[in-house]
């Protein structure tokens, strides 16, 4: 960042006086100053992953040490890269009490609506560079001069870029609930460590509450944020003593960013919600404890099976309602085989006896698989209950539980770490794979008419499948695993008659997959429809039901109604 502003190298720290007060002195402030500002930046770049958006937070830096220099920053409406962008650009401008102008371009505009603002932003500009308050401001410098004029703090005293929480430190660990059977037994897994974890409360209020504070963000931004502060409100929380959980991830998207920007959105609220933490952690929890690591993979595991095994047989049960009640009572076992109380195999022998009893017809619906985001795809609130009103119509629901998921990347991801000399990631999760799969022996003939076998998940011509998608192994993020997702999905089950994407509203990698579905149509043969979730609670699913008109092959069983 010092290589952009012109002579402003490393400056030599001031000698102490004799009086030991040089800490007082109004040089040394400014320099200190300046160092903060400069780390405080550098961390922020750091977070951002878009080129782009990275060089116009550069550029707004280097604008508050200008004297006469004012910024411009011209957007398009509802981008989500820009909607970050915007409020960390805001926030440096406003450390230095420096004005500004945004301009977000849309269809609907007219040039005297941006004339008039450009007038006025102009206007702003020159009053504040006549005003005696900047040139009485510590440090000032005249034009054509470096020049480091206010301290970079924001007006009611905040940071430019909030620090996230590195530990635990014996908090309360708030999770995001994106998965009602898999996350109670991700909770349990780390309560058995000794973690007071818990799952967060999330309906279709609360994530239209967050939706206030939404400028063009991720929707799971503002749905997650609401529900912290709702759950710390409801429980009584000291929000010093809480953090909340996010997935640590590079992606090549605003994935990295979303523990930073829920960060700052608590700041906002106020009312001690400031004094809430983020922590970022793996999704493993390795960096927790190896041991963690192990019972999260198997928490996965046995909460993605419920799903399937629910999808698999409530279409077809003779008693409405008995599938749902075996769920419940497996995952109750299973809580208490991830704190400790039962053995897992144990667990495990007990929740499938309470499956093979269910009485069922012959099955014959056809099948929908769903792929998508991560937030949206198994999260029922989120997705106004997709695999109900899929089932409602009288068909089959196929699902890539986490666990499997983990499996179906797994060949590009050791891949890529190898090309890349990655070998410390490579060396890691290769050990970490291999301890569970000599784990999982034991298990596996418990649930074997569920789960393909291990050698299902294996492509030995990956790059050459991935090429025709137009799409390398160097790519990488949710848009390149949904590619895998559906090529396993089509191996696994060729009589697939649909693909149903999910996606929140304002998701880049969401976007660039629904691009791509003229060209998995094409490959695949099966149509793709896309449902985009914007938090208004407005209904989605019913863009389903003329997809599956004709490729029903049976009538639904009496009084079996489509909750769509």
């Amino acid at each position: 960042f010092q290589d952009m502003l012109p002579g402003w190298g490393p400056t030599e720290e001031k000698p102490r006086s004799e009086n030991g007060s040089s800490r007082n002195d109004p040089g040394r402030q400014a320099l200190e100053a300046r160092r903060s500002f400069d780390e405080e930046i550098r961390s922020l770049l750091d977070a951002f992953h878009w080129h782009y958006a990275a060089r116009i937070l550069e550029v707004a830096a280097l604008c508050v040490q200008i004297d006469g220099l004012y910024p411009v920053l011209i957007t398009a409406f509802k981008c989500s890269p820009d909607s970050f962008v915007i409020e960390y650009f805001k926030r440096i401008l406003d450390s230095h009490r420096k004005p500004y102008l945004i301009l977000q371009i849309d269809e609907h505009d007219s040039s005297v609506g941006y004339e008039t603002r450009i007038e006025a932003g102009v206007h702003s500009f020159r009053n504040h560079h006549r005003s005696e308050t900047r040139r009485r401001s510590p440090g000032y410098v005249p034009a054509g001069q470096k020049a480091f004029p206010f301290p970079h703090v924001m007006p009611d005293g905040k940071k430019i870029h909030p620090q996230l929480d590195v530990r635990l430190n014996g908090k309360t660990l708030l999770m995001p609930n994106v998965d009602s059977l898999t996350m109670p037994l991700v909770a349990a897994n780390l309560q058995s460590a000794g973690i007071d974890a818990r799952l967060l409360d999330e309906d279709d209020l609360s994530i239209r509450k967050g939706m206030r504070r939404n400028t063009g963000q991720c929707i799971p931004i503002n749905a997650i944020t609401q529900g912290t502060t709702d759950y710390i409100t409801a429980h009584d929380l000291d929000p010093e003593r809480v953090v909340l959980w996010m997935a640590r991830s590079d992606w090549s998207c605003n994935f990295h960013l979303l523990p930073h920007y829920i960060k700052s959105l608590l700041e906002a609220y106020g009312n001690g919600m400031e004094k809430a933490g983020v922590y970022v952690g793996e999704l493993s929890h390795f960096e927790i404890s190896p041991r963690l690591s192990v019972g999260a993979y198997f928490a996965y595991l046995f909460g993605g099976l419920l799903r399937r095994i629910g999808c698999r047989i409530r279409p077809y049960e003779l008693r409405s309602g008995q599938t749902d009640q075996a769920i419940r009572e497996a995952q109750e076992l299973f809580v208490s085989a991830f704190r400790g109380q039962l053995s897992k195999e144990e667990a495990l022998s007990r929740a499938m006896s309470l499956f093979s009893g269910i009485p069922r017809r012959e099955e014959g619906y056809p099948k929908v698989a769903i792929f998508g985001d991560f937030y949206v795809r198994d999260n029922e609130v989120m997705n106004q209950d997709l695999i109900r009103c899929i089932e409602g119509l009288d068909a089959e629901v196929v699902t890539t539980p986490f666990s499997e998921y983990v499996r179906i990347i797994a060949d590009a991801f050791f891949l890529r770490c190898w090309k890349q000399r990655k070998l410390t990631d490579w060396l890691k999760f290769q050990a970490l794979q291999a301890a569970v799969k000599m784990m999982e022996k034991r298990f596996f003939p418990h649930y074997r008419s569920y789960v393909p076998d291990s050698a299902a998940y294996h492509n030995p011509h990956l790059e050459e499948s991935i090429h025709r998608f137009h799409v390398h192994l160097e790519h990488e993020g949710e848009s390149f695993e949904n590619i895998l997702k559906i090529l396993h999905l089509v191996k696994l089950h060729p009589d697939i008659s649909l693909f149903v994407q999910t996606n929140p509203a304002f998701c880049c990698p969401s976007l660039v997959t629904e691009a791509m579905t003229g060209r998995i149509e094409e490959i695949t043969g099966v149509p793709v429809v896309t449902l985009t979730y914007d938090g208004t609670g407005t209904p989605r699913n019913d863009l389903i039901a003329p997809y599956l008109k004709y490729a029903r092959n049976r009538r639904a069983p009496a009084g079996k109604e489509s909750t769509c």
